[in-house]
């Protein structure tokens, strides 16, 4: 049986070819053929959410200390995008927003964001987080929830938090999950997901996403594979 092609998210925007989580990663994931990006963001001083994975910016900038604490456009200056301006930049295409701080540290990250993105007249944004306090907070909105281990019952977590999909993050996922899910009117995704042969494999068995490191090289693979299969 025939299956339509998974919902493809560059993790980061392309970051084998550039910078993770910048302006060119992003335009580059979209221009070879996924859906939209998977980024990360966290909260300035001054309450703008803005793209960066880390909670410090030693790692990705020439900048030091922790993000919470300089202001966006000190943040701008380091190349740190503000959501906003990736969110108009990207708005036809799908954004998925993981939001990385602990939801008691930043209690309205999740609201700050849906703004950002109905004054940006996205497309559409998904809200991840691996803290589905997160989650709770936003219900309502298109919310996913990240484990990194498979629960002993995937509904009732989703359940809990008002997600309406579970992403999967590198452990195993089987057709039966899919299953599970898809009963319970429910989607799965899964990531990392950087060869174009597992990537056909998951769209065999029904995964309904996939974030990857390799958004060209997988949507190429995608796009090539048998007629036979859709």
């Amino acid at each position: 049986m025939s299956r339509s092609l998974p919902l493809l998210l560059g993790h980061r925007g392309d970051p084998r070819a550039h910078p993770e989580n910048t302006m060119a990663g992003f335009a580059s994931a979209v221009a070879c053929g996924a859906d939209g990006v998977e980024l990360d963001v966290h909260a300035s001083s001054d309450g703008v959410p803005v793209v960066i994975h880390d909670a410090t910016l030693d790692r990705t900038t020439a900048g030091h200390g922790a993000v919470a604490a300089h202001t966006w456009q000190e943040l701008d200056a380091l190349g740190v995008p503000a959501l906003p301006a990736v969110l108009r930049a990207l708005r036809d295409h799908v954004v998925a927003v993981e939001l990385k701080p602990p939801q008691a540290t930043h209690p309205e990250l999740a609201a700050a964001v849906l703004d950002c993105a109905r004054d940006a007249g996205a497309a559409r944004v998904m809200l991840l987080s691996f803290d589905h306090a997160h989650l709770v907070a936003a219900r309502g909105a298109d919310c996913v929830a990240l484990v990194s281990e498979l629960p002993a019952d995937p509904l009732a977590v989703l359940d809990a938090c008002g997600a309406e999909t579970l992403a999967v993050w590198s452990a195993p996922v089987d057709a039966a999950l899919c299953d599970r899910l898809h009963a319970g009117g429910r989607k799965l995704f899964a990531g990392p997901v950087d060869d174009g042969d597992d990537a056909l494999a998951m769209t065999r068995i029904g995964v309904d996403g996939l974030i990857s490191n390799r958004p060209c090289a997988v949507a190429e693979r995608l796009r090539a594979r048998p007629a036979a299969e859709g």
